[in-house]
């Protein structure tokens, strides 16, 4: 049994074609190794990559230490100031100016206090109240500046 000349033809043709792409791919990791290794003694190379393989270690350990510091980080952010309210307003009609006002300050979770100042012609009063999940700690009655004030500083972090 004989095998025909094109069988022969098409198998040396894929033979030569894989052979060129495994020569190919041995070149390229041969240029690779040749620059990792540019410069260096053969016995020095073990030495290289002792020394690589421990400053890898001391990267990943510096990794662990600032995911936990980031961690950390992201837990106290949460009761930071985050959140600012103000308006100014008139208490008095038709008397005086815009000389009054409410402040408020809230962390992400909307904790925090509400500072009303109310400016007359003769004396000023400060008034402040805790603000706990966005209301009044006590449940004390707020006034339409303060209830306004607390719901513009809630809004304060879409607006960003």
């Amino acid at each position: 049994m004989s095998i025909p000349p094109q069988v022969v033809i098409i198998s040396l043709s894929l033979l030569a074609i894989w052979l060129t792409i495994i020569t190919c791919l041995l070149i390229r990791a041969y240029q690779t190794y040749k620059r990792l290794t540019s410069g260096i003694d053969k016995k020095d190379f073990a030495q290289v990559l002792i020394s690589l393989k421990k400053d890898i270690q001391s990267i990943e350990g510096d990794l662990d230490d600032f995911r936990d510091t980031l961690r950390d980080t992201n837990k106290a952010l949460k009761t930071y100031i985050q959140k600012i309210g103000f308006i100014r307003y008139n208490p008095f009609g038709n008397t005086g100016g815009d000389q009054s006002f409410c402040l408020c300050l809230l962390d992400q979770q909307d904790n925090g206090i509400l500072l009303t100042s109310l400016h007359a012609r003769d004396q000023t009063r400060i008034y402040t109240k805790e603000i706990k999940n966005g209301h009044p700690k006590d449940k004390n009655p707020l006034s339409k500046e303060e209830s306004e004030c607390i719901k513009q500083a809630k809004k304060w972090s879409s607006k960003k």
